[in-house]
């Protein structure tokens, strides 16, 4: 038997139709001597067909190789979690015949010794709610899947192009200057570098003149695209994928395309993707980019309690928006991170709570380390409790609570917090020393940097 490529397919179908037969085990030996043949291209595709995610993942030493290797046998959308399988015919093979396994692990051998798909990009942010498997800071490669049921992942792409993933949303990454969005909501920021980045669904490809835009996909309504600043040129595509028309739209504009029915219009349909979006766009503020255990929050962030035990962070800090463009009436003199720090009557201040509850499920000494990266300067960092509690009535969010007179502020040596000489970063390690305190600092940020939706 030939060990060429296009006899792959003949492959997977002996194993869904043939392996639960009487004579499996000849089915399996042919499957056997074909994977045996020489072709680097047969075993990438064979490692497709089958998804032998159980012992594949398991048995890689590297943790960056086998992060790499679950993403690289995901199917779009679908769930890649090593996960035992409780039937079907993968898994009798697997168990029948000591051949097959050996040939898996000379499979997975050949595939890891090829180059990994190119890095387009880095995970800039992960909600507290996404509930995806990646991290901030974690690298992008060609053909990474995005697949949320909620809250957002954020993507730097190449030189100049930022991309969050809200909601439920299935999506893959095909180079940095692609995304294909198979269904949900998209939001690019693109700068001047990176004009050209496109986002390509069933019906539509949306084409960036240097912008800021969203696009949903839906599969009975279609696609949507709106555009809040710049330009985009979207091209409307008939089903075998061809250009059928051009539509450009400016800043305000919004267009519904759907292939199935060949509708292309002006309205925003059934859904409202500004509205969506808005969450994320909060809860981003002037971060740029979150890393470590910092996590942002897509859900409503008004009348939250603080108190210890109430609202606990599973090991993270989170990072909670509160007022922004306030106008210091007065002077305000704050316990910086660095020292005494007085702001000056008419500074313009956004405020931002980081807030960790490990809560009693973690022991003492477990640490909570990361940084945030701002899109403007920080003014302040008030750190201590007294500082805290005296500047909640101008910064804290409305219906929050506190716990008063309890220890809340960085007032230990465990917790340590800096500020970067270009006062953009600042980052935390921080350690549990009471399982009933909480830890908490409040970043003041100059208020007149662009906020990034």
């Amino acid at each position: 038997m030939s060990g060429s490529s296009d006899q792959i397919p003949t492959f997977a179908e002996a194993i869904d139709a043939e392996i639960d037969r009487p004579d499996a085990d000849a089915a399996i030996a042919a499957l056997d001597a074909a994977l045996r043949q020489p072709g680097p291209d047969a075993s990438l595709r064979l490692l497709r067909a089958v998804r032998i995610d159980v012992g594949l993942v398991g048995s890689v030493r590297d943790r960056d190789e086998a992060v790499w290797l679950r993403r690289f046998l995901a199917e779009d959308g679908q769930d890649v979690t090593p996960k035992r399988r409780e039937g079907g015919p993968l898994r009798v093979a697997i168990a029948a015949t000591v051949a097959a396994a050996c040939v898996v692990v000379a499979a997975v051998t050949t595939l890891l010794v090829f180059e990994k798909p190119a890095a387009v990009g880095r995970v800039v942010a992960v909600s507290a709610d996404a509930g995806w498997q990646g991290s901030a800071g974690d690298v992008v490669r060609v053909g990474d899947v995005i697949g949320l049921e909620s809250g957002f992942v954020t993507l730097e792409l190449g030189d100049d192009v930022v991309v969050d993933f809200v909601g439920a949303t299935r999506a893959r990454v095909r180079s940095a200057a692609l995304v294909e969005l198979r269904a949900g909501l998209v939001a690019g920021r693109v700068g001047p570098r990176g004009t050209g980045f496109t986002v390509r669904t069933e019906d539509a490809e949306v084409v960036d003149l240097g912008t800021r835009f969203l696009v949903h996909k839906n599969f009975e309504s279609g696609t949507q695209v709106r555009v809040t600043e710049g330009a985009v040129s979207t091209r409307l595509l008939d089903r075998d994928g061809a250009t059928t028309r051009v539509v450009d739209l400016v800043a305000g504009e919004s267009l519904r395309v759907d292939v199935a029915d060949g509708v292309a219009d002006g309205l925003d349909g059934l859904f409202d993707v500004v509205a969506a979006y808005e969450p994320v766009r909060r809860a981003k503020g002037r971060v740029r980019r979150f890393s470590g255990a910092a996590k942002p929050l897509s859900s409503e962030v008004v009348g939250l309690d603080f108190r210890a035990g109430r609202f606990e962070t599973s090991g993270y800090v989170y990072v909670i928006p509160e007022a922004s463009g306030v106008v210091l009436d007065t002077p305000l003199t704050l316990d910086d991170a660095s020292g005494g720090v007085v702001l000056p009557a008419g500074t313009v201040v956004d405020s931002y709570l980081l807030h960790c509850d490990l809560g009693k499920a973690h022991a003492i000494g477990t640490l909570s380390e990361g940084s945030l990266r701002f899109g403007a300067e920080v003014a302040a960092v008030v750190r201590s409790t007294a500082g805290l509690a005296a500047t909640d009535g101008m910064f804290a969010t409305a219906g929050s609570r506190f716990e008063a007179g309890a220890s809340r502020g960085l007032d230990g040596e465990d917790d340590v917090l800096r500020v970067s000489p270009d006062r953009q970063t600042i980052s935390f390690d921080w350690s549990l020393t009471d399982a009933s305190a909480v830890d908490q600092a409040r970043v003041l940020v100059l208020g007149t940097a662009e906020v990034v939706p």
